[in-house]
């Protein structure tokens, strides 16, 4: 299982970041180029300033794009009359409960995708989603609020 986190502060994203027990380390990856070396640290960040982290899911989309908590996710596909109708999500952590296979309710802990587009969304662990190999990761809600409302 791969550990990695990215984090949101100031308007900007930021990826890989360092997490450490009271503060969020971030870096200037981009100022390496192909560069083997240790990345500049721009900024450590006390935990109790406006920034948002996002963890990697350990899955990634049917393009190799990593998938993060935060991220929107789509599986589209078509109707037998050849309608786009796929189904969009957001993705989650934390406890939610779902309908099972047997019919029943079922609670759990971890990564989860929830519908953004229903009265009354749909909430899956994100491994259970459909037509896994069919995801594609279309944005995160803090680089791209304008989703929310074409989605919604």
């Amino acid at each position: 299982m791969e550990l990695e986190f990215r984090a949101w502060y100031e308007g900007k994203m930021y990826q890989n970041v360092g997490i450490k027990p009271f503060s969020i380390l971030l870096y200037d990856w981009e100022a390496l180029g192909n560069k083997l070396a240790m990345p500049k640290l721009i900024e450590e960040v006390g935990r109790d300033l406006d920034i948002k982290t996002m963890q990697y899911t350990n899955r990634k989309d049917k393009n190799d794009k990593k998938i993060f908590k935060d991220d929107f996710i789509q599986n589209p596909w078509k109707s037998c009359s050849g309608k786009e109708i796929g189904r969009t999500w957001v993705v989650k952590f934390g406890e939610h409960s779902f309908d099972d296979q047997y019919g029943g309710i079922s609670s759990a802990w971890g990564f989860y995708a929830k519908e953004i587009n229903k009265i009354y969304p749909e909430r899956r662990p994100l491994n259970t989603l459909p037509s896994d190999d069919g995801i594609i990761q279309i944005g995160n809600i803090h680089e791209d609020k304008h989703l929310i409302k074409e989605i919604i």
